[in-house]
């Protein structure tokens, strides 16, 4: 039998598909200036990162203190990775835009009383275990004598409280590295192919590129490099109002790798070579 509708009416409608979601707001582009909002660190507890153990794992020197733990990951004799959760074990795994997946065998380390110190072939780094704060040293040899040089700075974490993460109200994990740039130090954050260094100094600045699907890294002319393995928006600030610091937005960790260079071209090309493309 047909089914039937009453008289005057008609049959029932079907509901109307519903469009798709509208679009959220754009991720920020390489360059752009972050929001004032987002430029003052979160308001916190007291932070303590003075090391109370060390121990040697197969992926690297591990730093517990009663804030969280550090664990230091040498990729390489001038590649080290940076990692730091508060709760936990830092996550072993790489970020999958990183194509290297390895930990250097020939390394060192000694704990002086003072000082817990790394060191490979061309990078020496030492925590201050009153702080945790961690300073990064060049070993590299001098090219006339071919000998090992003198221990180098290239560059030094805050030594009061040197690394904050916090889960913010929109239970996104965001994390603060907190550093002492010399004074004539220049920084550059580096985008797309073909974009020009961008000046960091004295500005704050976005260095990730979301459009370009490429992880945020600035460079030194001390000899470094500092590529932040994240998705989420990232930028360096250097304002005195708000301090000197690398801003990410990460679900896991803080994470970074650290990478030295006499000359930019080796370390754009080690940064190529975590990348996947050299």
């Amino acid at each position: 039998t047909r089914s039937r509708t009453a008289p005057g009416t008609s049959a029932p409608r079907k509901a109307p598909e519903r469009t798709s979601a509208r679009p959220g707001p754009a991720p920020p582009a390489f360059g752009d200036i972050p929001p004032t909002e987002k430029l003052r660190p979160l308001g916190h507890a007291k932070i303590d990162l003075s090391v109370r153990w060390v121990t040697r794992q197969p992926d690297g020197l591990y730093l517990q203190s009663r804030y969280g733990t550090l664990r230091l990951s040498p990729v390489g004799s001038a590649i080290i990775r940076v990692s730091f959760v508060r709760n936990g074990q830092p996550y072993k795994p790489v970020h999958p835009a990183i194509a290297v997946d390895r930990t250097e065998k020939f390394w060192m380390y000694k704990d002086t009383g003072k000082l817990v110190e790394l060191s490979t072939d061309e990078l020496l780094l030492q925590v201050d275990k009153a702080s945790g704060a961690v300073r990064y040293l060049s070993l590299a040899q001098d090219d006339e004598s071919g000998e090992t040089a003198k221990p180098r700075p290239l560059l030094t974490e805050r030594p009061k409280e040197c690394r904050q993460l916090e889960t913010a109200a929109d239970r996104k994990l965001r994390t603060w590295l907190y550093l002492d740039w010399a004074k004539d130090e220049r920084l550059y954050g580096f985008g797309m192919k073909g974009q020009p260094g961008l000046p960091l100094r004295g500005s704050a600045r976005y260095i990730s590129q979301q459009q370009a699907q490429g992880l945020p890294f600035f460079l030194s002319d001390r000899g470094y490099g500092i590529l932040a393995a994240t998705d989420y928006p990232a930028f360096v600030c250097d304002i005195p109002a708000y301090g000197s610091y690398l801003y990410t937005e990460n679900d896991r960790q803080l994470d970074f790798y650290f990478i030295a260079g006499k000359r930019q071209e080796t370390i754009l090309n080690a940064y190529a070579y975590l990348c996947g493309t050299l």
